[in-house]
């Protein structure tokens, strides 16, 4: 009769043990559930169903364990603000009912083995702060709308996928918060046009390992905040393309 008065797994208590087996399905009758968090343990097979049953889970914290998939019904935990799931053994495509999520502050599923487009997935989680797809094998199109309504987010990693398409130029002014933009080991071959609009607060930019060719532009010097560039992909030297960077600044340059 206690099950709805449970409201959190705290961290100290389950993370990093020695937890083995699947994930229990009981814990789907703990319906007032807020937060969940067994990361570091050896948790393994699918995400149960009964899961979709705790509708007041804000946060789900699953990493390092060794989980297979995530339930289709997900979409009905519309309280969900972090969905950390990395360094699983996840498989297949993001449920489609993320779209739904639209408290979700931040979405970690990197370092799993994941595929599927997912350009379009985020469109309506106005809220995203943190977005890690990095080592997985999604795909899709990089256009000029692709988290053009996401003003929120500070860290973007799309690192060691398969994406296609420009660089995302509009993350430079839809995204003014935005702090690091990894986008290496991908697909893309196209890189911005000139002019990069000034910008105070990109302090990490990575875009080595893909198709891009050519030379920086001279007006990266307006990403003023920039302390880690590595652009390897790109021929021309671009020493002369920082020489209006802060005396201040201690930039990392990769090149």
């Amino acid at each position: 009769m206690y099950a709805n008065a449970v409201v959190s797994l705290y961290p100290s208590f389950t993370d990093s043990n020695n937890l083995d087996g699947t994930f229990p399905s009981e814990l789907g009758a703990l319906t007032s559930l807020e937060v969940i968090a067994m990361n570091k343990n050896s948790i393994r097979g699918e995400l149960p169903v009964e899961l979709c049953r705790l509708l007041y889970l804000e946060t789900l914290e699953l990493s390092y364990n060794a989980l297979e998939g995530i339930p289709t019904c997900i979409g009905v935990l519309t309280a969900l603000e972090l969905l950390f799931l990395s360094n699983n053994m996840m498989t297949g495509s993001l449920p489609q009912g993320i779209r739904t999520l639209t408290s979700l502050e931040g979405i970690m599923v990197d370092r799993n083995l994941l595929t599927g487009m997912v350009t379009n997935l985020f469109d309506d989680l106005v809220n995203l702060k943190w977005l890690h797809l990095e080592a997985n094998d999604f795909s899709g199109t990089i256009t000029d709308d692709f988290l053009a309504n996401q003003s929120k987010l500070l860290q973007v990693d799309l690192s060691s996928n398969s994406f296609e398409g420009s660089f995302p130029l509009h993350f430079f002014t839809a995204i003014p918060e935005l702090l690091v933009l990894d986008l290496h080991d991908n697909l893309l071959s196209k890189f911005f046009p000139e002019p990069i609009l000034q910008n105070n607060n990109l302090r990490v930019l990575a875009i080595q390992q893909n198709k891009m060719t050519g030379s920086l532009p001279t007006t990266i010097s307006n990403l003023q905040a920039l302390v880690h560039l590595d652009g390897t992909t790109f021929q021309s030297p671009a020493t002369d393309r920082l020489c209006s960077f802060g005396s201040s600044h201690r930039v990392s340059l990769f090149l």
